[in-house]
């Protein structure tokens, strides 16, 4: 049962972490929209605002659960994570800019096949690329924290393991 508990962590690291960035920025999107045009409308665009906290919460949530579902290598696992976040928002900035008419700053707007408009922005696309970036960012300096953390740990036991074998009196054996 243990070798099969482990097995299924490790299939569902990478779907919990993609989830969890969902969740997140879906959670973030609807707390934004409602509470930040009461606060700070006239003075910053909810636009920016959005964009700016979703590039730090989407890489924290995907980060941190994606390590905490994950059985073991942690870090391994967060630079897998990295690597498929920093691939989304390559592909998804590419497809941006490929879009007929989008400059970086000017407006983009996704068209379906029959020419129907489905999505876009009225902000620059600038704004996209700056989110992209700091989201890529914030993963990989996240990464970094857990490979400093898993680097500190270890010495840090052999440490305490160094130091009661110091404090056990001659003779002593465990």
């Amino acid at each position: 049962m243990q070798r099969l508990t482990v097995v299924l962590r490790w299939i569902a690291f990478i779907p919990a972490a993609f989830l969890a960035y969902g969740v997140a920025q879906a959670a973030l999107g609807f707390t934004v929209n409602a509470a930040l045009p009461v606060f700070v409308a006239k003075l910053l665009s909810t636009y920016y605002v959005g964009r700016f906290l979703g590039a730090l919460v989407g890489p924290l949530a995907l980060i941190v659960v994606g390590t905490a579902v994950a059985p073991s290598h942690r870090f391994r696992a967060a630079c897998a994570l990295t690597f498929l976040h920093a691939c989304v928002c390559v592909y998804w900035t590419y497809t941006i800019l490929s879009l007929p008419g989008a400059t970086l700053s000017g407006s983009y707007v996704m068209r379906n096949a029959s020419g129907t408009a489905v999505a876009g922005s009225d902000e620059p696309v600038y704004g996209l690329l700056a989110s992209s970036a700091l989201e890529v960012a914030v993963a990989v300096f996240l990464t970094y924290r857990i490979y400093r953390r898993s680097r500190e740990t270890v010495p840090r036991a052999a440490q305490l393991g160094a130091i009661q074998a110091q404090e056990r009196p001659a003779g002593v054996s465990e």
